[in-house]
């Protein structure tokens, strides 16, 4: 399904910007979400795709795959939160239309509260069946630590994050995001552009 292009941020927008040309890329998969989000989640699952066949440095990859979705869960939820709050009767004073803070807890209960919120005030616009469930389980199982863990050895104050015995199941994780890109992003998207069909964004 191809993205609906009243959600596509412009190239001259001054936060949000990409030097690749989109028309160019003819093999990228079609997506709800606008590329620039997409992309961490392809790249996530092409380094989980390459430890498969090689299985040489997999303890090493299983951090940055584990960044690369969470950047991609963050992102999603802020497009989702920069939708519902354009909708909204009293939107949030955000400068960039969402939250910048990057904890995937607390930008996921800004995006129910932003989303059900917007549901009791715009008649027709259905948020209420979507799939919580399938995003609420991967955060908490899998992103409820510190959010830097996955980039930085040590924290501000020096301690280490995580154990070199930690263990990530990147095919559970994988399996998981997998689930929330179908049952919770594109079904909000899905949701919020049947509205727009008959009530077209200001």
């Amino acid at each position: 399904m191809v993205a609906d292009k009243r959600f596509n941020h412009k190239r001259e927008d001054r936060y949000i910007m990409s030097s690749v040309d989109d028309s160019a890329n003819k093999n990228f998969r079609a997506t709800l979400l606008p590329h620039y989000i997409v992309a961490y989640k392809e790249a996530g699952d092409r380094l989980v795709n390459d430890i498969l066949r090689d299985r040489s440095f997999q303890h090493e990859l299983a951090l940055p795959i584990a960044f690369l979705y969470q950047h991609y869960l963050e992102l999603g939820l802020k497009y989702l939160i920069s939708i519902g709050n354009k909708l909204s009767s009293k939107p949030a004073n955000w400068k960039l239309g969402f939250p910048t803070g990057h904890n995937l807890h607390s930008l996921l209960k800004t995006c129910k509260d932003t989303l059900r919120r917007v549901e009791k005030e715009q008649s027709g616009l259905r948020l209420s069946e979507l799939r919580l469930d399938v995003i609420e389980a991967c955060v908490t199982t899998f992103y409820s630590g510190d959010i830097s863990a996955f980039r930085y050895p040590i924290n501000a104050e020096g301690t280490r994050l995580l154990e070199d015995t930690y263990f990530i199941d990147v095919l559970s994780l994988s399996e998981a995001i997998g689930r929330i890109d179908t049952f919770y992003f594109d079904e909000a998207i899905m949701a919020f552009s049947d509205f727009l069909d008959q009530k077209p964004l200001k």
